[in-house]
């Protein structure tokens, strides 16, 4: 499989309502490590902490949406129940083609 048969995601994550700092940072020591993995393995381009506190947002590159949730879902966060994930697909922004002289079109 070749890289441009990948798929972006936005991955916007939110802690579980009610998840206190001491029920999280006791997983941070294993849940940093799983995120840096998941970087180098080429799965995660980004990650990003939400400045309202509520959780992380990453960018993704997998095959699927479901290679992506289940990627999310085995972190230890997400093992714990204590981060859940809304996945947007993302690509590249196709209006710039109209600079080059192409028909605007909206998704793929």
């Amino acid at each position: 499989m070749s890289a441009s048969d990948k798929s972006k995601y936005l991955a916007i994550g939110t802690f579980t309502e009610g998840a206190t700092p001491e029920q999280l940072n006791p997983f941070m020591s294993q849940e940093v490590p799983a995120t840096l993995k998941l970087y180098v393995d080429g799965k995660m381009d980004q990650f990003w902490l939400r400045h309202d506190g509520k959780g992380v947002v990453f960018v993704m590159t997998t095959e699927t949406a479901e290679e992506a949730d289940a990627l999310l879902k085995a972190l230890p966060l997400g093992q714990a129940d204590l981060l859940h994930f809304e996945l947007i697909p993302i690509g590249t922004l196709t209006a710039f083609g109209v600079l080059l002289g192409d028909k605007f079109s909206v998704g793929k």
